[in-house]
């Protein structure tokens, strides 16, 4: 029997809570700036970063960096890991304006995270390892045993042939615009856009286009959802609604920056190929992580600033392609950042906050 749990998030219980947690400490390189919080029901706040520290200001003294407007029970759900940022964008229970960067920044010193989450990351960081991963195995249609093993082992795996009854095996980008073109997603910059201009975008980039459009992992819509099978080793409860992957090539740099996630995740492509360059959790000491799910510094480990993370060149990384039909099995605190090499489709399923599972 294997039992495993995620990090399990408490609640803040009032606003107060979240006020009580600054003045703070910023993150590294994080612009001084003030983001302005409007409610729907209670009355707004500016918190200001300034040489480092993030604290509590009257509000609408400083002109806002950027600003965010909710409802505060949305707030509160958000801050405390029970809301997808991407989510609320989406279904338009949350909006934000200016400097997105900041605004994430802001987010993430004000996520909840407790002490039993930072102990449960801490065991998989320092779990004893043998030789570092050298290549990801590949495995034809694993059974729940095999994939109950490498989360026990905390080792990721490709899982190939598991989507073979998935009819997103028959999306193109072409398909997906003409059966779903009215459908709205979310861009990675949180500007809304119909499926059929974002392939239209998709199909006019440029070869060197340093950013092209790309839905980074915005809640699947609803109508695309019977073409999406759960994953097949697992309760459909267990996961947090799915995330759509969307976009063209760029030129160079990773479609998602260097991070890792709260839950282990699924990740199943469905259209055009992916590389994907992991770090194991026992590489944490040179990863710049401050958080458990959001980094808000853009990292690409193959074109890095090496004065600045300079511990970064010892990190250990394992590398792996995948393909149409393969879903990355991708188990808690793997660090991982991933180009796509072609336009491309993957439908990710993440494990929710108190998931459990066992065998």
């Amino acid at each position: 029997m294997y039992a495993s749990r995620s990090p399990n998030n408490k609640r803040y219980t009032s606003f107060d809570d979240v006020l009580a947690r600054f003045p703070q400490p910023a993150r590294d390189g994080m612009p001084d700036g003030v983001i302005h919080l409007g409610f729907e029901d209670r009355e707004p706040c500016d918190i200001a970063v300034e040489s480092g520290v993030a604290r509590v200001v009257p509000s609408g003294e400083n002109e806002a960096r950027a600003s965010v407007r909710c409802s505060s029970g949305t707030f509160l759900e958000l801050v405390s890991y029970r809301a997808d940022f991407r989510t609320l964008v989406q279904d338009g229970r949350l909006a934000v304006e200016g400097d997105l960067s900041f605004a994430l920044g802001i987010y993430s010193l004000l996520l909840k995270t407790n002490s039993e989450a930072i102990e449960y990351f801490r065991t998989v960081d320092t779990m004893p390892r043998g030789e570092p991963l050298r290549e990801v195995p590949r495995v034809r249609r694993p059974t729940r045993g095999q994939v109950l093993d490498v989360l026990a082992r905390n080792t990721p795996l490709i899982a190939a042939g598991m989507m073979e009854d998935w009819r997103a095996l028959q999306w193109t980008p072409e398909r997906v615009a003409s059966e779903y073109g009215d459908t709205t997603v979310v861009l990675e910059r949180q500007v809304s856009i119909s499926m059929r201009e974002l392939v239209a975008r998709m199909c006019d980039v440029s070869p060197n286009t340093d950013r092209p459009p790309y839905v980074n992992g915005c809640q699947l819509p609803d109508a695309m959802f019977p073409d999406v099978q759960p994953s097949p080793w697992f309760s459909p409860r267990d996961f947090l609604p799915p995330q759509l992957w969307m976009g063209a090539a760029a030129r160079e740099n990773p479609s998602t920056w260097l991070h890792r996630d709260g839950g282990p995740v699924f990740l199943g492509q469905v259209f055009g190929r992916k590389r994907v360059v992991l770090f194991c959790p026992d590489q944490t000491p040179y990863m710049y992580s401050a958080s458990v799910s959001l980094n808000t510094e853009l990292i690409d480990p193959d074109h890095f600033d090496r004065a600045r993370y300079p511990l970064l060149a010892r990190a250990v990384r394992t590398e792996c392609i995948i393909e149409p039909g393969d879903i990355l099995v991708l188990p808690l605190g793997w660090y991982h950042c991933v180009w796509a090499l072609s336009p491309n489709i993957s439908v990710a399923h993440v494990f929710a906050n108190n998931a459990t599972w066992s065998g």
